[in-house]
């Protein structure tokens, strides 16, 4: 039984990095990335949930986080006066 949840763990884990790897290949979208942030966070009352959601936030992070910048960048260009 064990061996059996330890195989789905480590599926699921290979999943959410070649989640993390299409979006980072611009296969995905940003909006795409933050649906699954969020429904990760949603059920993170498990275990396995929270591992992926670190998972998926090592792999997109700093990609992720370039795209908030630059969208505030383009927002506060066009609001400064």
């Amino acid at each position: 039984m064990d061996l059996v949840i330890a195989t789905n763990r480590r599926k699921s884990l290979g999943n959410i990095r070649f989640i993390g790897e299409l979006y980072k290949s611009q296969m995905l979208s940003e909006t795409i990335m933050h649906e699954c942030i969020t429904r990760l966070l949603k059920s993170s009352s498990d275990e396995e949930s929270l591992e992926c959601l670190a998972v998926l936030i090592t792999v997109t992070g700093k990609d992720l986080d370039n795209e908030v910048d630059n969208e505030v960048s383009k927002v506060n260009h066009n609001y400064v006066p």
